[in-house]
């Protein structure tokens, strides 16, 4: 996940997703970290996996033109970018 990229639909930016660790020592005092949303997304995603459906926001994209070169009046100059959820 880029944490620079945009959340898209989703309710959440992802580095809200990327970064919500738990920190904590071993009894060896080495620092360790875990991901508290990773086996949430994981159960989330064996559920969507194993009934064959997708939720219907994830069916949305947002497009947006984006101007290459050339007349700004000109269709031809743009390309599109498509824009969907971090989490999709």
């Amino acid at each position: 996940m880029n944490l620079d990229s945009s959340p898209g639909f989703d309710p959440f930016a992802t580095p809200f997703i990327k970064k919500a660790e738990r920190h904590y020592r071993d009894g060896h005092d080495k620092l360790w970290k875990d991901n508290v949303l990773l086996s949430t997304h994981t159960d989330l995603f064996h559920l969507f996996h194993s009934s064959d459906v997708l939720p219907q926001p994830w069916f949305k994209t947002k497009i947006t033109p984006l101007y290459k070169k050339g007349a700004l009046s000109d269709p031809k100059n743009y390309r599109m970018l498509a824009i969907n959820g971090c989490v999709y």
